[in-house]
């Protein structure tokens, strides 16, 4: 059995521009790690839920937050939400609130 891989090349345009290596690819300068994590808000009635969790990919995170705090950041991320027309929060957002979640959560 035969197994026939073509050759992996960039485009010629790319190639040609200098900027690429010699198999046409535009090397990465810096590949940041991929550190997933989940952040969840669960709606239940009169109350939330907040998940704060790295635990399933390795970390040692896994924080849980019940009461009517989480209910209205659960009401502050839908009127956001609906108002940017569900574009995410900016990173700088995310990461706030991760280090002000792990500090009050560790109490």
């Amino acid at each position: 059995m035969a197994i026939i891989i073509p050759p992996y090349r960039g485009p010629n345009f790319l190639i040609d521009s200098n900027i690429s290596d010699e198999a046409g690819f535009v090397p990465k300068e810096e590949i940041i790690p991929f550190e997933p994590e989940i952040l969840c808000i669960m709606n239940r009635g009169e109350e939330a839920t907040l998940i704060l969790s790295d635990w399933m990919y390795g970390g040692n995170v896994d924080l849980t937050f019940n009461g009517k705090i989480s209910k209205f950041m659960k009401m502050g991320f839908d009127a956001f939400y609906f108002y940017s027309h569900g574009k995410m929060p900016p990173e700088w957002f995310k990461d706030y609130l991760n280090r002000l979640l792990i500090k009050c959560l560790n109490k």
